[in-house]
């Protein structure tokens, strides 16, 4: 029996929203999309969060350490110049149910993948690290090459976790101010030579992270919660794929839970990967659901729960 939902707003789950083949590609081959974050939709992803730091720098400048002021400014720098080459995002949202979602990503006929949001995911690997790829990477200085390999056998290992993006400008503005606070003091407690609860290193971590989940709030209404997930300069090709969209290639990675993560893999064979957390299937409003049972069945998920949008568009209405 297919269930017409209410709507939810339940912080332990994530709703993917996607077209018929995206459905049949994640549950066949049991993983999620990140595509490169300079190819987005908003062409300011992961750069507003830094600019805004960048304005809280200057009104309080004058109160601010300027060794702190200047460790942020640079944080904020590199991030701009190179922090989306090799950052990748899968989108999510946290309304089960959102007609912005229906309509702009899944379109009426689409699904939404309910996906437990406790879970963590982890970059898929297409292929072992080889010679060749060292050598294309253009980094070739005398420790270059082990770098490399360690870079590629820890990337895998990562866990990435579903995080809310936060679109208020007042939430983003306390949010930074706070981990300025926690920076500057973390710089002042060294400087005394007094111990800090958190590091100056840990916490600019924290407030580079924060960057990361800040967008304009003119996409409030995607409520989304995201996977940006990274890998190191030098160590991508094992893991990047590459698919053709509007014209432009667009790199990407594959999230999903591995089976064996301790496996070699075969030539020319990726990762194999077990079931991803679904424990859901949300029906579009013109979709067919047999479609979606059908699917879940083949690939070994015929247990998850299959519903049905509550929303009524055009045709349906008019009945």
């Amino acid at each position: 029996m297919i269930e017409t939902p209410n709507v939810e707003i339940d912080e332990s789950r994530v709703w993917h929203y996607t077209d018929p083949s995206g459905l049949e590609g994640i549950l066949a081959n049991h993983v999620i999309w990140a595509s490169s974050a300079d190819k987005m939709n908003d062409p300011d992803e992961l750069l507003v969060g830094g600019r805004t730091l960048l304005d809280l720098l200057a009104e309080a400048e004058s109160s601010i350490d300027p060794a702190v002021v200047d460790a942020v400014a640079h944080m904020v720098l590199g991030i701009t110049r190179n922090h989306r080459h090799g950052a990748y995002l899968a989108s999510s949202c946290w309304h089960s149910d959102s007609p912005t979602m229906w309509t702009q990503y899944a379109g009426t006929k689409g699904y939404a993948v309910v996906l437990d949001a406790a879970d963590p995911l982890f970059i898929r690997r297409q292929s072992a690290l080889t010679p060749e790829m060292v050598e294309a990477s253009g980094l070739l200085g005398p420790s270059d090459g082990k770098r490399i390999e360690e870079w590629a056998e820890s990337t895998p290992k990562i866990p990435w976790r579903w995080r809310g993006v936060v679109y208020t400008v007042s939430d983003q503005e306390a949010a930074l101010r706070e981990g300025l606070i926690a920076l500057e003091e973390a710089a002042r407690l060294t400087r005394a030579g007094r111990p800090a609860i958190r590091g100056e290193l840990e916490v600019m971590a924290d407030l580079a992270n924060m960057l990361d989940i800040i967008k304009h709030e003119g996409y409030v209404d995607e409520r989304e919660k995201r996977i940006l997930c990274m890998t190191m300069p030098g160590a991508e090709a094992p893991f990047v794929r590459q698919r053709g969209s509007s014209g432009q290639v667009i790199n990407y990675v594959e999230l999903g839970v591995p089976q064996d993560p301790t496996t070699d893999l075969l030539d020319g064979e990726p990762e194999a990967m077990g079931r991803l957390p679904i424990v859901g299937v949300v029906v579009g409003p013109d979709a067919d659901p047999d479609y979606a049972v059908n699917l879940l069945r083949v690939h070994g998920y015929e247990h998850v729960p299959v519903s049905h949008s509550g929303i009524v568009y055009g045709a349906e209405r008019a009945k």
